[in-house]
C-alpha cells in the first residue's frame, strides 16, 4: 500500500524474463547456501570460490556482446 503513495505505478512485466531472474535469484541463493554449509563443516571453500570467480569473469567476457544485445532488447 505504501508503494503507490510514494508514486510507484505497476509495471507490466514479460513472464520469460521474470521466471529468468527468478531462476537466477534461486541458483545463486542454492549455491550460496551449499557453500556455507560445506564451510561449516570445515571444508576449505576458498579455493572452489577463487575458481567460480575466474570462471564467471571468463564467461562474462566471452559473452558481453551477446549479454549486451540481450540487456537492451529487454529493456526496449
Amino acid at each position: 500500500m505504501w508503494l503507490r503513495v510514494a508514486g510507484v505505478q505497476k509495471v507490466d512485466r514479460d513472464e520469460t524474463l521474470s521466471r529468468f531472474f527468478g531462476n537466477l535469484v534461486y541458483t545463486g541463493l542454492l549455491a550460496f547456501v551449499i557453500l556455507t554449509a560445506i564451510s561449516a563443516l570445515g571444508v576449505p571453500t576458498t579455493n572452489f570460490l577463487a575458481l567460480l570467480g575466474a570462471a564467471g569473469l571468463a564467461i562474462g567476457l566471452a559473452l558481453k556482446d551477446s549479454l549486451s544485445n540481450f540487456s537492451s532488447a529487454s529493456c526496449s
